[in-house]
């Protein structure tokens, strides 16, 4: 009962329906700069959304389904992403600072320029995100971005290279 109301206030504060919720700072509404300061989207789904200069400090985003939205320069300080899905997502100029992404799927995801001090990104996976510094992280990339030049290749991984 209670996820079916937390999915009713999701679908309610995405159809832009914020002012009708019982309690508003339970849920967002996910605009152009817009704020869902200590907001909650957990378990949600915003796919493809044109959303950037959005405030989510310290929201709680755990289990959303974020893929393929464009989140530049938006402020994630603090948000707790732990087991969301934002493959594809745009995160460039975005402040990532201190955020939890703790299991999540940020395949292709671009974080070019975003500031990820702070950040956790304890088994996420990270196959093909652009990290900051212009990395490409390789395919297979959990918790740390692997290049491919680091990533050793099936021979040495097969013949036992050491170290790996």
């Amino acid at each position: 009962m209670r996820v079916a109301a937390l999915a009713l206030l999701s679908a309610l504060a995405l159809a832009g329906c914020a002012s009708e919720l019982p309690n508003p700072q339970s849920a967002c509404v996910v605009a152009r700069n817009g704020d869902c300061s200590g907001g909650s989207l957990q378990r949600a789904s915003v796919v493809g959304r044109d959303v950037p200069g959005m405030v989510f400090a310290r929201a709680d985003l755990r289990g959303a389904t974020l893929m393929s939205n464009n989140f530049e320069g938006a402020n994630f300080v603090g948000a707790d992403f732990a087991g969301a899905t934002l493959s594809g997502a745009r995160l460039v100029n975005a402040d990532l600072s201190s955020a939890d992404f703790t299991r999540a799927n940020l395949m292709g995801a671009d974080l070019t320029n975003a500031n990820i001090s702070g950040a956790d990104f304890d088994r996420a996976q990270l196959g093909g995100t652009i990290f900051p510094d212009g990395r490409v992280c390789a395919a297979g990339s959990i918790g740390r971005c692997v290049t491919e030049w680091e990533a050793p290749s099936l021979f040495d991984q097969f013949f036992g290279i050491p170290g790996w």
